[in-house]
């Protein structure tokens, strides 16, 4: 579900393509898993696999942080996320959150729609 919603913001390859890109990882995740009778290891190079496209993607717009990468993947999440509940989540201040923000809207990666209460935010990546 996660990776269709981010399919409406970035352009990212589909994860047969994903897949195919890393063939060899994905049968040593599948047998590992398989092995082990858990799944963490198949869902843990799923995951890398799409924060590697989506960092990539997010990278060639422009060279954001690892930090600005978080919060936009949290925004993706919930567009009506709070300054103070990404603060709490990315464990910054939200002074600092702001200013990532600011920064992020400068770049042109998002948009702020609606005031505090009601607005949202819009991931521009395309």
């Amino acid at each position: 579900m996660f990776f269709i919603k981010l399919q409406k913001y970035v352009y990212i390859k589909t994860v047969e393509t994903l897949i195919k890109d890393r063939q060899q990882e994905y049968y040593s995740a599948l047998e590992s898993s398989d092995n082990q009778a858990d799944s963490t290891v198949f869902i843990e190079f799923i995951v890398r696999a799409i924060r590697d496209e989506l960092k990539g993607g997010l990278k060639n717009k422009e060279q954001l942080t690892d930090r600005q990468i978080e919060i936009v993947n949290y925004i993706l999440v919930d567009e009506t996320i709070t300054k103070k509940k990404l603060a709490n989540k990315v464990g910054i201040n939200p002074s600092a959150i702001q200013k990532h923000l600011a920064k992020l809207k400068k770049l042109g990666v998002l948009e702020r729609i609606g005031g505090k209460r009601g607005g949202h935010w819009k991931v521009l990546l395309k």
